[in-house]
């Protein structure tokens, strides 16, 4: 919440008062930083009921605020990332919420093609048969919001309840998958880059993971293109 009152209040030695930057951190150094913070945001409201200002309802704690702050005196929290029942990276939290996922991201196969020894596949022939492979065209790309990297940083989909390597370069509206030695994949099966199928599971910081970034840039760019099915 940005002080109102910023050009004169006493409390705001930074230009502005802003919310726990560093929450998501238990380090004794960003625990003290948002102390100060907390501390500053108070005396910023304190100041303006003084001066006979109605600071509205207040909130300071994101998703790490509720999961790392003690409880806070304020009307609301903004819980973010957490009630996609995931965590922003693998940074320790303070308390443990049985958190789980409420997003799965599908799609279908496409075809299904053999490649014989030394035959290349995709932009750039980026991929090459090694032996005998069975290559599915799943439709979806970094169009879609996948990382367009992610195939070179182990990327994976889940099809019929197997984890099946993601192959050669991403295109914009599909991405090949190797399943060679995974029987009866054809046209119209569902393939999961994100979330779970028979016993396996992949999850958003999974992706994040191997792309060296948060849970939240992984979501945010799932695009307008996807079409939103919600379950009970």
């Amino acid at each position: 919440m940005p002080c109102a009152a910023f050009t004169s209040c006493p409390a705001c030695t930074w230009k502005g008062c802003f919310p726990t930057c560093v929450s998501d951190s238990l380090s004794p150094e960003n625990t003290t930083f948002t102390r100060l913070q907390l501390d500053r945001f108070y005396e910023a409201i304190q100041w303006l009921k003084e001066h006979h200002l109605a600071p509205g309802k207040t909130h300071i704690q994101a998703s790490y605020g509720i999961w790392n702050l003690p409880p806070q005196p304020c009307s609301l929290a903004r819980a973010g990332i957490a009630l996609y029942g995931v965590c922003s990276d693998d940074s320790p939290t303070a308390r443990t919420l049985d958190l789980k996922p409420v997003l799965s991201l599908r799609a279908r196969v496409t075809c299904v093609r053999t490649l014989a020894p030394g035959e290349g596949a995709g932009y750039g022939l980026a991929f090459r048969a090694d032996q005998p492979r069975q290559l599915a065209v799943v439709a979806i790309g970094y169009a879609d919001g996948l990382p367009r990297s992610l195939p070179q940083q182990g990327g994976e989909v889940l099809l019929h309840g197997m984890r099946c390597p993601m192959v050669g370069r991403m295109c914009m509206d599909q991405l090949l998958v190797d399943v060679t030695g995974l029987p009866g994949v054809t046209p119209g099966d569902a393939a999961t880059p994100i979330g779970t199928d028979g016993q396996q599971q992949i999850c958003a910081e999974d992706i994040a993971r191997q792309c060296g970034t948060i849970t939240n840039e992984i979501l945010s760019r799932l695009g307008a293109r996807l079409p939103i099915i919600t379950t009970e």
